[in-house]
């Protein structure tokens, strides 16, 4: 992307290639600065920069975090694996909510179930546990249901910012922020599964090792799920359905972390090209008209900054109650006695 704004006798040049900036008749005793020429400008250049992912939008590099959380119900608007911004839209009647609406619906289910648990039974730590759990995805599936309402113009204005700015991500980051989001995403989502396969394994080897027990398998799903089989008799396709659940449940709770993360490195990235180009003419002598345009980017980044902040507040204040049980409870497990090996090696993966 290349920008050029003219005010007075101050020319400020940025290009895909690297930032020109110049100020020239007028500055004093006439002469002219040159404030910095970065990277290199040829067309080679350029289209290995192009290849890294440096030039991409936004919009353009949260499309594998949008595709996953949406392949868990989350964010249900369509046109988000589009080029287009403009063709971001949150239909009420589209698939994608109504698929946000079955899960959260499910979840809100479960919760319920594990609140007439609670209340049946004598308080204990673990079934609250699974209360709260349940509170806390079913808080989250609301709050991206309300913030899919929000994401087009949203994303709009990020990507009406992101044209008026120049684009100088490769000279200050290594790695593009379209990668960091595609490494984010590969890794969380292994994590994600890693994690699941190693619960469902350790969760079948301690059913296995209860005495008078033969069925594993089932005893798995009535200690797993105690808030249903209490209520209604076993059967095979309430305990798949009922995993089926869990399974959105953990990739819902990751995904609040790495959706918060990822906004995080799209803010971190546009201020730290804002600083780099500060850097850039870092103990030269600017004329007013080149401040000037840097206070006007400034406010831009600024209004940026707070939209976002009203955009995801919810969402951030569900992260940070999400973490902050999650420790209080791992520390509290931390004093139980652990199964064999594979618990211990579940446990410290969580």
């Amino acid at each position: 992307m290349g920008v050029v704004g003219r005010s007075g006798a101050t020319t400020t040049v940025a290009a895909g290639g690297g930032v020109a900036m110049v100020a020239s008749a007028g500055g004093v005793g006439g002469m002219n600065v040159v404030a910095a020429n970065m990277g290199s400008q040829t067309n080679g250049s350029k289209k290995s920069n192009s290849g890294g992912g440096f030039n991409a939008s936004f919009h353009e590099s949260l499309k594998p975090v949008i595709f996953v959380g949406q392949c868990a119900s989350l964010l249900p608007v369509s046109g988000t694996q589009g080029e287009r911004v403009e063709d971001l839209q949150c239909s009420i009647k589209s698939f994608r909510m109504l698929y946000s609406c079955v899960i959260c619906v499910a979840l809100g289910v479960m919760c319920l179930l594990s609140l007439r648990k609670l209340i049946n039974n004598r308080l204990a730590y673990e079934k609250l546990i699974t209360l709260i759990n349940y509170s806390l995805l079913f808080w989250a599936c609301a709050h991206f249901i309300r913030l899919a309402r929000k994401w087009p113009s949203t994303m709009n204005k990020w990507t009406e910012i992101e044209r008026i700015l120049p684009n100088c991500e490769q000279h200050c980051n290594r790695i593009s922020t379209k990668k960091k989001l595609y490494i984010l995403v590969i890794v969380v989502t292994i994590l994600t599964i890693i994690e699941e396969a190693l619960s469902i394994i350790a969760g079948i080897t301690k059913a296995k090792s209860c005495i008078g027990i033969w069925d594993s398998v089932e005893r798995y799903f009535k200690q797993s799920f105690p808030q249903i089989f209490s209520l209604i008799q076993y059967h095979e396709v309430t305990a798949v359905f009922a995993q089926i659940v869990q399974l959105y449940a953990n990739f819902i709770w990751n995904f609040v972390d790495m959706f918060v993360m990822s906004i995080s490195i799209g803010l971190s990235s546009v201020l730290r090209q804002f600083n780099t180009r500060l850097k850039i003419v870092e103990g030269k002598c600017m004329p007013v008209a080149f401040w000037a345009q840097q206070k006007k980017d400034y406010q831009l980044l600024c209004g940026l900054i707070e939209m976002m902040d009203r955009t995801m507040a919810h969402i951030i204040v569900q992260s940070f109650f999400s973490n902050l049980y999650y420790i209080c409870v791992q520390l509290l497990n931390s004093l139980k006695y652990l199964f064999p090996n594979l618990s211990r090696i579940f446990f410290m993966l969580k």
